[in-house]
């Protein structure tokens, strides 16, 4: 089982922030990386870094972790904006 982490604030640039995060796996870190967030009108957009992509993808539950991790950024992205505003 995987755990999503945000591990701070590496940029802010209203309405794009570098968002660092980490991915953890029975206790120990699986990947740190950033992700870029960028606020729209539509609740934002997460930017993976193409090789941490290729690797949440190669495993059995790729996508779904994908989708975890997208989930978490979004919703630290949509807080960092609200807190610009």
């Amino acid at each position: 089982m995987f755990q999503v982490e945000i591990r701070g604030l590496e940029e802010a640039q209203h309405p794009f922030y570098i968002i660092v995060y980490g991915i953890m796996q029975d206790g120990n870190e699986w990947l740190q990386s950033v992700a870029r967030f960028v606020n729209t009108n539509q609740g934002g957009k997460v930017q993976f870094l193409e090789p941490d992509l290729k690797k949440m993808q190669q495993l059995e539950n790729g996508i779904e972790l994908i989708n975890q991790v997208e989930q978490t950024i979004l919703e630290e992205g949509r807080r960092l904006s609200a807190d610009q505003s």
